[in-house]
């Protein structure tokens, strides 16, 4: 994902929020303000931003992945 890609959604996700929250998430200056208020305030991040900033995710891990038996 681009990060204009990224800014898409963060301001999607902004402009979503409760308007107590979406002020104070407007207010924030950088990414870390941004994730430092949604920690403080135990806000949720829909699962596509979490997505994005876990680099995707495997639906079954176990697919893709297959430790080799130790001998």
């Amino acid at each position: 994902m681009s990060e204009k890609e990224l800014e898409k959604l963060l301001e999607g996700y902004v402009d979503s929020l409760p308007d107590g929250q979406k002020e104070k998430a407007k207010a924030c200056k950088t990414i870390d303000e941004l994730i430092a208020l949604i920690k403080d305030t135990g806000m949720e991040l829909p699962d596509a931003l979490l997505d994005a900033a876990a680099g995707g995710r495997a639906t079954d891990p176990g697919k893709h992945y297959r430790p080799k038996p130790i001998d």
